[in-house]
């Protein structure tokens, strides 16, 4: 019976759809705050929202909202390294910004003016592209089939699948979470970010 429940367990893991869009290798000096500004700076597609807090009522202490905002409407969600502590932290991140996307409309009018803020330092080409996006985070107009949460997870994964590489704990976390979200409406994905060794050219200001 355990060795079924394991095997099910992987497959779901290995079953959850990847994420197509490029995101690039991450130096192994670099924090994830420096791989965030990297990722942000080389793709126009991405902005940065890395330490982007919002604070809403019901909620101790500032909400993340995602480390990288696509134009496709991507909630990408980053963590270094395959440790559960780490690993927890990202998939409850995730998973309460999707949430509260969903019920709070107070949220949802704060995260898009945070987003606005952002795209305010953007290029008029940038901002025309996350105009959709804007749009689709109107506090009324709101539906969770527009959007996606997307778990990044840096390390070296030495080309092995998510079941291999996740601690056990962090695959049964994953899981919950990731069905919480689909329940809610959100598309799911999982992106593996390569480690690699070689020098990656270094983003001003970080």
């Amino acid at each position: 019976m355990k060795r079924d429940c394991r095997k099910a367990l992987n497959d779901y893991i290995d079953a959850l759809p990847g994420y197509r869009s490029r995101l690039e290798s991450a130096n192994a000096q670099w924090t994830e705050g420096e791989y965030n500004a990297y990722a942000a700076s080389r793709d126009s597609r991405y902005i940065l929202l890395d330490k982007a807090t919002v604070k809403v009522s019901g909620h101790a202490s500032p909400v993340e909202i995602c480390d990288l905002l696509s134009d496709d409407g991507d909630f990408i969600h980053i963590k270094g390294k395959l440790r559960s502590s780490a690993l927890s932290h990202l998939f409850t991140q995730g998973y309460v910004s999707a949430d509260l996307l969903v019920r709070s409309p107070d949220y949802r009018r704060k995260v898009r003016k945070k987003v606005e803020t952002v795209l305010s330092g953007e290029s008029d080409e940038v901002r025309e592209s996350f105009a959709g996006v804007l749009s689709r985070l109107d506090e009324d107009a709101f539906s969770p089939k527009d959007f996606r949460i997307v778990y990044g997870i840096i390390a070296d994964w030495d080309d092995r699948s998510a079941s291999a590489a996740l601690p056990y704990s962090s695959k049964v976390n994953l899981r919950l979470h990731a069905e919480d979200l689909k329940r809610m409406g959100f598309k799911v994905a999982l992106k593996p970010i390569q480690v690699v060794a070689a020098k990656i050219p270094s983003v001003p200001g970080i």
